[in-house]
């Protein structure tokens, strides 16, 4: 039986806290982070966001989940936030793409993108990141195959890398 997990609730600089290279989260809307940073000045963050001691910089942290509230949070001029740290083993691509999924949705071509990553850097299966997240089996089934597709186009055309929804 493995040792359980060390965690910590505290205010650390927002400056410390770093965007996870893993993140499957690419784009952010403007307009939901403005409206986002309303409502945490106004009612104030009713989630922490977790991150992980970065790897290579002491005292800095990697973001886990919540990448939108921090930076709502920055939006609001904030200096600190209260985060909790998770220590030890942290799988932070399926945690992300979790709380992506639960929250607020990623654009199609970033949960193809995530569930692909799953698939490949994992070596799960279907039934493997249905458990993970929750989403029905088919639905995954159907954003691999968007995933192949788009992969097959950006072979085809020759300017694909250009464009956003490029694999």
């Amino acid at each position: 039986m493995s040792a359980p997990r060390r965690r910590e609730f505290k205010s650390v600089p927002i400056d410390f806290l770093h965007r996870d290279p893993h993140q499957p989260r690419k784009e952010f809307d403007s307009e939901a982070l403005q409206e986002l940073a309303a409502s945490i000045k106004s009612e104030g963050m009713m989630q922490p966001p977790g991150v992980k001691p970065h790897p290579k910089r002491q005292g800095h942290y990697l973001i886990v989940w919540g990448e939108r509230r921090i930076r709502a949070t920055k939006l609001n001029e904030a200096t600190e936030v209260e985060v909790f740290i998770l220590y030890g083993k942290v799988d932070t691509f399926t945690g992300s793409l979790v709380e992506n999924l639960l929250r607020k949705d990623l654009n199609p071509i970033e949960e193809a993108r995530g569930y692909d990553e799953l698939r490949r850097s994992r070596g799960w299966k279907t039934k493997e990141i249905h458990q993970a997240t929750g989403v029905a089996e088919q639905t995954i089934k159907n954003k691999l195959r968007s995933c192949l597709c788009l992969r097959r186009f950006s072979r085809w055309c020759p300017r694909a890398h250009c464009h956003k929804c490029a694999l």
